[in-house]
């Protein structure tokens, strides 16, 4: 009897952790992941201005496009206007990650009537920790739908206010 009730709960166990652990096809991937917000303060001048951009993306699976939305603003930058759109492709290795945009909306018209954006961001860890996250962007001629591998950008500026999270596929 005592054999008969240890093999029922032996089997029990085994049923319910079948059933607790999710199903996942063998071919399901992950996608490279970047969210957050940066704001680098500068000092109000054309010599330093203060940017900040918000980028959630997500690179697309084998035969899926990237997708997610950017903003980007800054303060007394000539010929940089306050822009937001949606993102053309992810790269994430490490700690860094270049997104390309298409450039829907603009306060002002973008310089030679461009409609791409490069971004860079690096996830340094939490806020507060030793070395901050960073980040950058340009503008370019036309949207990228194939982006670099990092590091790509020269000149990251320190993010004064915000974090970027990253996460790799690969």
């Amino acid at each position: 009897m005592t054999r008969r009730i240890s093999r029922f709960v032996a089997a029990l166990s085994v049923i319910g952790a079948v059933a607790v652990v999710p199903a996942v096809p063998a071919s399901a991937e992950t996608a490279d992941l970047v969210v957050g917000t940066g704001q680098f303060l500068g000092d109000g001048s054309p010599a330093f201005p203060g940017i900040e951009l918000y980028v959630t993306a997500r690179g697309g699976r084998p035969g899926e496009a990237a997708s997610g939305r950017f903003s980007f603003r800054t303060e007394n930058v000539a010929g940089v206007p306050n822009s937001r759109g949606s993102v053309t492709c992810v790269s994430v290795v490490g700690n860094a990650a270049v997104i390309g945009g298409a450039i829907e909306k603009s306060d002002t018209p973008t310089p030679d009537g461009f409609s791409g954006v490069i971004m860079e961001v690096r996830d340094n860890g939490e806020p507060g920790q030793t070395v901050d996250d960073q980040f950058n962007f340009f503008i370019v001629p036309n949207p990228v739908f194939s982006c670099p591998s990092p590091p790509f950008i020269n000149g990251l500026v320190s993010v004064d206010r915000g974090n970027f999270v990253l996460h790799s596929a690969g």
